[in-house]
């Protein structure tokens, strides 16, 4: 039996002796962590945005099925993810998870239906242990500070959930590295920050042509007053690294407003699109955006439209765009690297 429990975690992150249920609790991640990621579902399900983005992108998937299995609701049970680590493929995360009683639930289920189960006791700690295959899990949980609550740590070994379960009780001594200069904004709902690419966040080829110029990103999603929030910003290895990256982003920005352009029902999609800001700041490239929640709803909805009425046909457009935007970022790295060696030559 799969851990549903931990394959959540890691689908919704690669995310004390307080609620976690909020924003990013920083002395609760590992001294030693170089990424970190935290999402807030209560906090989603309790923005403007969260209802509608829920209904059209729904918790699915095998691990969710699973969740669900063992009687967690992903959106009801589960109220925050916290994940951290600093292993370059991301095996040795650490979840630290708040959720309703629904947890221990599954923690009794588990006991019966999974591999080797043990259940360890040291002092005042009861820590959950079993095999799925050839890996092994450990759980520790304890109440929450809101009755009904729950706050569980999740690791691959004991060690892990030790040192975890330490900082949780008594606050990180040190600072994590990958949040000394990276804080969520007081709206964030999903944040990540890595003070060093992990080799697992660049096997997507798409998202590598990207990360290959960057040391450092932090992302930051969230909702102030009315407005969606995204803010993107990757610190590259130099000036030049900084100037090739920006100048993709805007030519993506470019070529995604032409597409759109002279389109009437898109008109909403090119707002969008010019609302997007690309800026460098020394090494730093930072794209932004925030849009008003309604707008964003009424974009989705001119969207599902436009899908609606090309059928098959939009599904063979939307292949073609994909190709397009490729051969985009193709050709702007293209661009950036010719200019860069007839700067040197």
């Amino acid at each position: 039996m799969r851990n549903g429990l931990f394959a959540a975690a890691a689908l919704m992150c690669v995310g004390a002796a307080t609620s976690l249920a909020g924003p990013l609790r920083p002395e609760h991640v590992g001294a030693h962590a170089t990424w970190v990621v935290h999402f807030d579902v209560e906090g989603l399900m309790a923005s403007s945005v969260g209802p509608f983005l829920t209904k059209e992108a729904p918790f699915e998937g095998d691990d969710f099925d699973e969740l669900r299995a063992l009687g967690i609701d992903p959106i009801k049970d589960i109220k925050s993810l916290t994940a951290y680590g600093a292993d370059d493929n991301g095996e040795d995360a650490t979840g630290i998870l708040e959720s309703t009683e629904a947890i221990d639930e599954a923690l009794a289920k588990i006991s019966v239906e999974a591999d080797d189960y043990k259940k360890i006791t040291e002092g005042d700690m009861v820590i959950h242990s079993w095999t799925d295959g050839d890996e092994s899990w450990y759980v520790y949980t304890k109440p929450g500070r809101e009755p009904g609550r729950r706050i569980a740590v999740l690791a691959g070994s004991l060690e892990r959930l030790r040192a975890a379960a330490l900082t949780l009780e008594r606050g990180g001594a040190a600072q994590a590295r990958c949040l000394k200069e990276a804080r969520p904004r007081a709206g964030s709902i999903f944040f990540v920050s890595a003070s060093q690419i992990p080799a697992i966040a660049k096997e997507e080829e798409e998202v590598s042509r990207v990360l290959k110029f960057a040391r450092a990103v932090v992302l930051d999603v969230g909702e102030e007053g009315q407005n969606l929030y995204t803010d993107l910003a990757l610190d590259t290895d130099g000036q030049e690294s900084a100037t090739t990256l920006m100048q993709m982003a805007i030519g993506l920005k470019a070529f995604a407003q032409v597409a759109c352009a002279g389109e009437p029902e898109a008109a909403g999609l090119c707002k969008f699109i010019e609302a997007i800001k690309v800026a460098t700041e020394g090494v730093r490239v930072r794209v932004s955006f925030s849009i008003d929640v309604k707008a964003l709803a009424e974009i989705a909805a001119q969207i599902e439209a436009m899908d609606d009425d090309g059928g098959d046909d939009a599904d063979k457009d939307e292949d073609e765009n994909d190709d397009d935007d490729d051969a985009v970022i193709i050709d702007e790295q293209k661009k950036v690297e010719v200019a860069r060696h007839q700067r040197v030559d």
